[in-house]
């Protein structure tokens, strides 16, 4: 599938602190799944504005928080999600 290797290709652009390169293969990946005519428009349209929030953060600057939201664990300091969310490119 096409998705998982851009996918694939954001992940590793951020891991290597490359902004420029997560932004290209994130308007790849968008691109993409707008032409994946198999999956439901609903699905298509979570994915697509989901990635837009990403390429938001992108252009702010904002670095070191997780896409979905977080609740303090009681016992300690680590964040965990409040739950889990529904995989954004569901294969």
């Amino acid at each position: 599938m096409r998705q998982r290797t851009t996918i694939l290709d954001i992940i590793e652009a951020g891991l290597r602190g490359d902004p420029a390169r997560v932004r290209a293969y994130t308007e790849l990946l968008i691109q993409r799944i707008e032409e994946d005519a198999d999956a439901p428009m609903v699905e298509r349209d979570r994915d697509v504005t989901a990635l837009h929030h990403l390429l938001e953060r992108i252009d702010s600057g904002e670095q070191g928080r997780p896409i979905y939201p977080v609740a303090a664990q009681e016992e300690g300091d680590e964040t965990y999600p409040e739950q889990l969310p529904t995989p954004l490119f569901e294969q």
